[in-house]
């Protein structure tokens, strides 16, 4: 018996995604290209989603998601691990507010779940979720939980979760709602669901490594961060292939590819910690505070 053919509007379906990821892989294979600099992609497209629709049911998204944790009692606001993650993640949103991203109106959150297992995830708009067995002492570097945000980080400029969660709103039967608040609750539910379960193509895991080296070393972190990063998490995988690195599958080749890139990267690292110790060294010295008066008695 043969299998039946698929219907026509799959058969669309199946070309704009095919479509969609070519043009991401285009935008990376630019960057790549580029000669004597650190591999800058191109600005990201427009998704087929409005963007500030997308940007919304980001941040509905990640509201009611730290809303759960914070229920069950998993929302790390004890430690200072939070803060620690904004602070490395600071710089890196100065760069993407930048060109070729600029994306200064995003809302860059953070929360830290509480989790002995290696989860990251993220929404539209730098909303991240990011578990506390990052931070276990010793375990990941500064340069390697820097190097995790900006692979994050990297997905959301190149639009890559907005292309899949265009094609599925488009497919779900509340996607055309007339009901504004429905469409956005239905949008946000296909984004938290992409952003805890779906692996993304491979296409898309080498742009987020070209852009994540870029958002660091502009930053001013270790690009190599990212190659050992990746080493960890191949090891994490021999034993648990759950969480990060189900949603971010790697491949043999992966390390490799991305030390090919590190010589460009390296350099524009090199450069932009020369700029920071010029600006550190350019700041006036704290004004000396006067001595206190004695006590008259």
């Amino acid at each position: 018996m043969k299998t039946p053919s698929p219907r026509p509007s799959a058969l669309l379906r199946r070309l704009r995604r095919s479509l969609l990821v070519a043009a991401s892989c285009l935008l990376a294979s630019v960057a790549l290209a580029q000669a004597g600099a650190p591999a800058t992609p191109a600005a990201p497209r427009p998704g087929a989603i409005d963007r500030a629709q997308l940007l919304d049911a980001g941040k509905f998204a990640y509201q009611r998601e730290a809303a759960r944790l914070q229920k069950e009692r998993k929302f790390d606001t004890e430690t200072s691990n939070p803060t620690y993650a904004r602070w490395l993640a600071a710089p890196m949103v100065a760069v993407a507010a930048q060109p070729p991203y600029a994306v200064s109106d995003w809302a860059w959150q953070i929360a830290v779940e509480k989790s002995a297992d290696l989860r990251f995830w993220y929404l539209p708009g730098g909303n991240v979720f990011v578990s506390s067995a990052f931070f276990e002492r010793g375990r990941f570097s500064a340069s390697e939980i820097a190097a995790l945000l900006a692979h994050g980080y990297a997905h959301e400029v190149a639009g890559h979760d907005a292309e899949e969660a265009a094609l599925r709103l488009a497919a779900h039967p509340d996607g055309k709602s007339p009901d504004p608040n429905r469409r956005l609750l239905v949008l946000a539910e296909i984004l938290t669901t992409m952003g805890q379960r779906d692996p993304y193509q491979r296409v898309h895991e080498r742009a987020a490594d070209t852009i994540a080296l870029d958002l660091l070393a502009r930053a001013g972190h270790d690009p190599q961060g990212l190659v050992t990063l990746w080493k960890k998490l191949a090891v994490a995988a021999l034993s648990a292939n759950t969480g990060v690195v189900a949603v971010h599958p790697s491949w043999p080749e992966r390390i490799a590819e991305i030390e090919a890139q590190l010589p460009a990267a390296m350099a524009n690292y090199e450069k932009a910690r020369a700029e920071q110790a010029r600006a550190e060294q350019a700041r006036p010295a704290p004004r000396p505070r006067p001595a206190a008066r004695p006590t008259q008695r």
